[in-house]
């Protein structure tokens, strides 16, 4: 969870909170803009978790002069001698594409410290080109609304995003999230959110003069601020572990039937009943009049004639039209697709759930902590284990692919039309053994917490039991 904030004490209220990440910056009633060094400063003086710095000289557009871009850079020389962990700024260009060349000088200036493009994106005339260059870009994340007024009206885009980002870009929910609709939001397969979680706190002054502001139209209350709450941060971190730990409890054991009833339905089917045929033909011998073939090639252009020249890339086209995949294999691993997804992200719920729990570091009796570390490096485990099966996947479908390709150069050649055969009866035994270490993943991961829950919840608690 990263905070935004625009004071210490809404700083020091998000750790307090459980907040991974500080967005620290000035001005939130313009979406943002730099902080002063002074801020910077007593900020890492009362917090301990990273400090992203935004880099925004003003509010309005992404389309900056060369003055601000100038002061821009000051800003981050300053910022980052000052402890900045790492920054966030975004450019975009006359026609809302993504600003590369200034991306790069930035990147560069901030470089090693990590940076994050901002809303900006969803201001771009095209989202998920921009998202490819930021990804070429190298940046690390991108902060998004999926280019609506909130997170949740843009989820559709967040999640498309996050599909297309593929790891190579954290894909960062923001805009409008709360502890009504967070939920939702996780559920599309973020890893991080990005939130404010601020309540408006009355002034202290007794001396309160109505009927005059010192900004424009649109200015807050003089007599009070807006601050990150506490309780507001507690709430997501609370709501986050029942959500969760009701998941270990219900879904999981459900998830254990649900994938054991695909996978008995999948072994009642016989290996041999996955062969479909190629339609890519044998060609018949072709029989010369002659006694021997001619090894001249046919002028197939002729300059002076006037002939019309054909440029391009030649393509052969099958007699029988395109060669299909295997619907079986292809029918089987779209219904397993979904599995294999929730399992990535319910692993990594878990993971952060415990992440949660763990204690402040300190010394005594830290066994409880060792169980929650060895059972978030399960889940851990499982995550990236999930991620090999889509894997699996892709390359399936290039090899088989490449195959395809061989036998349409060399269609009399029995023994790659065997090939895919084979590699058609491997794939759904693949299959089968990804339903059974899934369906046990699900019943390992409840099984350890299930043993464990007192110690993960209160791993300071008096008893020492065993993990297992």
């Amino acid at each position: 969870m990263e905070v935004c904030v625009d004071s210490v004490i809404s700083a020091i209220n998000a750790e307090k909170g459980g907040a991974s990440r500080l967005e620290l910056c000035s001005n939130l009633m313009e979406g943002g803009t730099t902080p002063t060094i002074g801020m910077l400063q007593v900020v890492k003086s009362k917090v301990k978790i990273p400090v992203f710095v935004m880099i925004r000289p003003r509010g309005g557009d992404f389309l900056y002069t060369e003055e601000e871009v100038e002061v821009m850079k000051h800003d981050i020389h300053a910022l980052k001698e000052n402890g900045a962990d790492g920054f966030v700024f975004g450019f975009l260009q006359e026609d809302g594409s993504v600003d590369s060349d200034r991306c790069k000088t930035f990147i560069e200036l901030i470089s090693p410290l990590p940076v994050t493009f901002h809303r900006a994106i969803d201001m771009c005339n095209n989202m998920m080109v921009a998202l490819r260059t930021l990804i070429d870009l190298k940046f690390d994340r991108v902060l998004t609304s999926g280019g609506a007024a909130n997170a949740l009206d843009g989820a559709a885009m967040i999640d498309k995003m996050i599909t297309e980002a593929r790891g190579n870009i954290i894909v960062v929910p923001g805009g409008g999230i709360n502890e009504d609709n967070l939920e939702r939001i996780l559920q599309i397969g973020a890893k991080e959110f990005h939130c404010s979680a601020r309540i408006f706190q009355e002034s202290n002054m007794l001396q309160q003069k109505s009927g005059i502001t010192l900004g424009g139209s649109l200015s807050p209350p003089e007599y009070g601020h807006r601050i990150a709450s506490l309780m507001k941060v507690s709430e997501f971190i609370e709501n986050f572990k029942k959500e969760t730990e009701a998941l270990v409890t219900n879904i999981f054991p459900q998830k254990v039937l649900d994938i054991e009833e695909v996978y008995r339905k999948m072994i009642a089917e016989k290996i041999s009943a996955v062969h479909e045929g190629i339609n890519i033909p044998v060609p018949e011998p072709i029989v010369s009049d002659g006694d021997e073939p001619s090894t001249k090639k046919r002028r197939l252009e002729n300059n002076h004639s006037g002939a019309l020249e054909i440029s391009g890339t030649p393509v052969l086209v099958f007699p029988e039209g395109k060669v299909s995949y295997n619907h079986r294999i292809h029918n089987w691993a779209e219904s397993i697709k979904p599995l294999i997804m929730d399992l990535m992200e319910h692993a990594n719920m878990v993971k952060m759930w415990i992440s949660f729990l763990i204690p402040k570091i300190e010394d005594g009796n830290n066994f409880g902590v060792s169980i929650q570390e060895d059972t978030m490096a399960e889940a851990r485990q499982v995550e990236t284990e999930s991620a090999t099966y889509l894997d699996q996947l892709s390359r399936y479908y290039v090899t088989r692919a490449k195959i395809i390709t061989k036998i349409a150069k060399y269609p009399h050649v029995e023994d790659y039309r065997q090939a895919v055969r084979e590699l058609d009866e491997k794939q759904i035994v693949c299959l089968r053994l990804t339903l059974c270490e899934m369906r046990n993943h699900y019943a390992s991961l409840h099984d350890i917490i299930h043993k464990n829950m007192d110690k993960i919840k209160k791993p300071r608690s008096g008893n020492a039991e065993n993990l297992y």
